[in-house]
C-alpha cells in the first residue's frame, strides 16, 4: 500500500523553484534535506521523487559498504575541490551522470559522512545537477537552512491522516 505525503508536495515546490534558479542568473541554488527518525520513509520517498521527476538518479547511501568502496579511495587520491572533482566522483557511481539539472543527486544517511557534510556549499556552487540529501538527527544543520543552503529541513513523520491508513494489527496478536 502506497501513503500519500504531504512531503512530496514540498518536493515538487522546491524542484520548481530549483528550475527557476537554473535559469535565472544569480539566483541562489539550495538542495533539499529531509529529516527524520528511522524507518519512516525518508529513502523510499527520496527514491521515488527521483524516479518521477528526474531522467537521471544517482544514489549514495553513507552507511552502505559498497558506496564507500568507490567512496574512500577516491577522496583519498584527489586534492582539489570543485566542479571536475564532482563529475568524476558521481560518474564512479554511475555511468549515466551527467552534470544537468534533469539529474538528482541523493546522499542518503549523510550525519555519518563529515565530507559530504562540509561539501554542500562547494556542490551548489559548482555544480548543476540537483541535490537530496537525507539522514536523522541532522537538527545541528538548522544552521545551514539559515544561511541559505537548504530549500527546506523538514521533519518527516508519519502525520495522523497516514497512521489511520495503515492497516490495524488485532489487539490478540499484540
Amino acid at each position: 500500500m502506497e501513503l500519500s505525503r504531504d512531503v512530496y508536495k514540498k518536493m515538487l515546490d522546491w524542484k520548481k523553484k530549483r528550475d527557476e534558479a537554473d535559469i535565472v542568473p544569480g539566483r541562489r541554488k539550495k538542495a533539499l534535506c529531509l529529516e527524520g527518525p528511522r524507518q519512516v520513509g525518508k529513502t523510499w520517498l527520496a527514491d521515488k521523487f527521483g524516479e518521477e521527476n528526474y531522467r537521471i538518479v544517482v544514489k549514495i547511501n553513507v552507511l552502505a559498504k559498497t558506496d564507500m568502496l568507490i567512496f574512500d579511495p577516491f577522496v583519498k587520491t584527489h586534492v582539489l575541490r570543485g566542479k571536475e572533482f564532482w563529475d568524476q566522483l558521481l560518474a564512479a557511481y554511475s555511468i549515466a551522470f551527467v552534470d544537468s539539472p534533469e539529474t538528482l543527486v541523493i546522499i542518503d544517511e549523510i550525519q555519518d559522512n563529515v565530507f559530504f557534510y562540509n561539501s554542500i556549499r562547494d556542490i551548489l556552487e559548482n555544480c548543476n545537477f540537483h541535490l537530496l540529501i537525507s539522514g536523522n538527527y541532522l537538527g545541528s544543520w538548522i544552521h545551514l537552512q539559515k544561511q541559505g543552503v537548504f530549500h527546506s529541513h523538514w521533519r518527516f513523520e508519519h502525520d495522523c491522516r497516514e497512521r489511520d491508513k495503515l492497516p490495524r494489527v488485532p489487539e490478540d496478536c499484540r
